[in-house]
């Protein structure tokens, strides 16, 4: 009985080695794989910060370029505006030109028809 007695003592020191042993590899695995977690994390931070970062700056430079669009277009609808009104300054103003022209003609041209009537009139009177 002594001797079953010493041969489970043996194997349970034995065995709580044994355990000691695993724990301690578990602990070690355990604390390796936290560390391992942790940097990843830090990680995963500093990544979403430059994403976040990234993402601010193309959203200024899209809000920049926007707004130097805009001015553009404003300061391009503007002249052509402008160069529309001259324009259709400059034409009704040649045609009202052209219409002083047609109607002075017009009046030179009734005033001679009434002096070759008159001058039909004389012939006709001669014959």
């Amino acid at each position: 009985l002594s001797l079953t007695c010493s041969v489970a003592c043996t194997r349970l020191h034995d065995a709580s080695e044994q355990l000691a042993d695993l724990e301690d590899s578990h602990r070690k695995l355990q604390d390796k794989n936290l560390l391992f977690l942790e940097e990843a994390v830090t990680e995963l931070k500093r990544k979403l910060n430059d994403v976040m970062k990234t993402t601010e700056e193309a959203i200024q430079d899209a809000e920049t370029v926007r707004a130097s669009a805009h001015a553009e277009h404003e300061e391009l609808l503007s002249r052509w505006k402008t160069d529309a009104l001259e324009s259709s300054n400059t034409i009704s103003s040649k045609a009202e030109e052209k219409s002083e022209t047609l109607k002075s003609a017009m009046t030179t041209f009734v005033s001679e028809m009434d002096h070759h009537s008159d001058a039909q009139k004389i012939l006709e009177e001669q014959q």
